[in-house]
């Protein structure tokens, strides 16, 4: 590897949960190019209304690394405990395409931001829905009764009756 070229390896880390970015910040302190791609979440608080941002590592267990030599590479497995490894095939370390990093970098600066749904807008009390595959009475329609925070309550007909039923509102779909 030249002495000028950045080049950059996969790093496994300690399993420890969320250590990445810590060593992540370790890397940078030693002056090493490094990132960790994360997707952030929004966890409601526990007795609150409100939501508290979290970033979640994308790839649990790995951090990017930007190297000049290898050497760096055994510096930083002798400074950083938490590093255990560098991923490689045949016993050599394997290098990340260019096009792999950059795409890499937009994700660890963006985040991998998932949208929040709010369920409520899709269905209405009094409109039909159906139930999706995977669940006993799939592709049956219901009539919306009741809405609420993660369940929908409806009416459907089972065994020639109508019955009441409570739903996950992941379990259906617009009809």
């Amino acid at each position: 590897m030249s002495d000028q070229a950045l080049q950059w390896y996969v790093l496994r880390t300690a399993p420890v949960h969320r250590i990445e970015f810590d060593v992540m910040y370790r890397l940078q302190q030693r002056e090493h190019p490094a990132m960790v791609p994360f997707e952030e979440k929004h966890i409601p608080q526990r007795f609150s209304r409100h939501t508290k941002r979290k970033k979640f590592p994308l790839f649990v267990g790995y951090v990017f690394a930007g190297l000049r030599r290898w050497e760096d590479f055994l510096d930083i497995r002798a400074n950083i405990p938490q590093v255990i490894g560098v991923v490689g095939f045949n016993g050599k370390p394997a290098k990340l395409a260019d096009d792999d990093v950059s795409f890499l970098q937009a994700l660890s600066v963006e985040g991998m931001r998932i949208p929040v749904m709010n369920p409520h807008r899709a269905f209405a009390v009094g409109q039909r829905a159906r139930i999706r595959f995977g669940h006993a009475f799939s592709g049956q329609e219901v009539l919306i009764t009741d809405i609420q925070r993660k369940h929908v309550e409806g009416m459907m007909e089972i065994f020639n009756t109508r019955q009441t039923v409570k739903l996950s509102m992941l379990d259906l779909e617009a009809a």
